[in-house]
């Protein structure tokens, strides 16, 4: 199962009382990759909007990969 809280490429920084770990997580960065995609068409869109829309993208591709198999 994904956890859309996950890092993708964890960066753990320990120092003396805990560790700090420094990255995107998975949904952060699938909300990147679908906002990057949304904003390719040259269209220019309200950036709000196209916030919104890149995290239900990312959401939706979470959502199905958390899926079994069929």
């Amino acid at each position: 199962m994904i956890n859309p809280n996950d890092q993708v490429y964890p960066i753990v920084e320990p120092n003396d009382v805990c560790s700090v770990t420094i990255g995107l997580t998975k949904r952060e960065l699938f909300a990147a990759m679908a906002m990057q995609g949304i904003l390719s068409n040259g269209e220019i869109s309200h950036e709000v909007e196209v916030a919104k829309n890149a995290l239900l993208y990312a959401d939706a591709l979470i959502n199905e990969l958390n899926k079994p198999l069929s």
